[in-house]
């Protein structure tokens, strides 16, 4: 068989391309090329074969492209770190402590436990009452109630009540709560107050977030945490309170989304 050189493999795409409406790209191809001989007609058909089979092809490559776009996206989402929000907008101060929210707090799971930080706003100050009847610093109950261990606090003079181990902790206007940490070297009243942003860590087996969505008992109204501050605003000092949680992205993941989204947008552009 008399071997095919390029000219008439052209030939047989230029026929190709202008084949009759209606017949199969096999067959139009053999009546197009055949005119050149068997060798070339084997050749169209074959080339035929590959122009019908072009489109679905890429088609394919065109999903496949669009897939591995997607899915930095649906891993990141699976993998992204949660945290439960709480805003301390309930106020229970002696003379009110201005205008609420005055602050909020965000838990997260961590390896053996759950991250704490809690935010105050408008100057607000940590401060320990509790000699008045007020309560301790910062307070909130624990499904189960594991004996914890209170570490890595992001400011000194900090500790735990009744050594992590679940109790009675009266909290004036919030009922009772069972874990309680302390600010200000245990030094009470304003004079002593500090800090406007604590970060620490509750360590216990089986600590998650959601073992701390427990309510106080007893309260007007039962609250999730309650904190002990010092307003600037009024001057006065008292218990703050959360409602329920919101369960949102941390800044970090979000920050990673963002990145995802735009690195995806701008690849998809670049392949148009």
């Amino acid at each position: 068989m008399k071997p095919v050189d390029s000219q008439f493999k052209k030939g047989c795409t230029r026929h190709l391309t202008n084949s009759f409406k209606g017949t199969s790209g096999r067959h139009r191809a053999f009546i197009n090329c055949s005119m050149f001989g068997e060798t070339i007609a084997q050749v169209c058909t074959e080339s035929a074969g590959l122009q019908e089979e072009a489109p679905n092809s890429r088609k394919r490559e065109t999903v496949k492209k669009r897939l591995l776009l997607l899915l930095p996206i649906v891993l990141l989402f699976s993998t992204a770190a949660w945290a439960d929000s709480y805003e301390l907008n309930i106020d229970h101060c002696t003379g009110g402590c201005g205008t609420a929210p005055f602050g909020s707090i965000t838990t997260s799971n961590i390896a053996g436990g759950v991250h704490i930080v809690v935010s105050l706003t408008n100057g607000a100050k940590f401060v320990l009452t509790g000699a008045a009847g007020g309560g301790p610093t910062i307070a909130f109950s624990l499904a189960g109630d594991p004996t914890v261990t209170f570490a890595n606090p992001t400011l000194a003079g900090w500790s735990i009540d009744n050594g992590g181990v679940a109790g009675d902790i009266h909290y004036n206007g919030f009922g009772a709560f069972e874990y309680s940490v302390n600010c200000c070297n245990g030094v009470n009243g304003g004079d002593a107050a500090f800090g406007s942003v604590i970060e620490f860590d509750i360590l216990g087996v089986g600590v998650n977030t959601n073992s701390f969505n427990e309510l106080s008992d007893g309260g007007a109204p039962s609250v999730f945490f309650a904190v002990d501050i010092f307003s600037v605003t009024t001057g006065n000092t008292g218990p703050v309170g959360t409602g329920p949680g919101t369960t949102v992205p941390e800044p970090a993941s979000l920050v990673t989304l963002g990145l995802a989204l735009v690195g995806a947008a701008t690849a998809r552009r670049f392949r148009k």
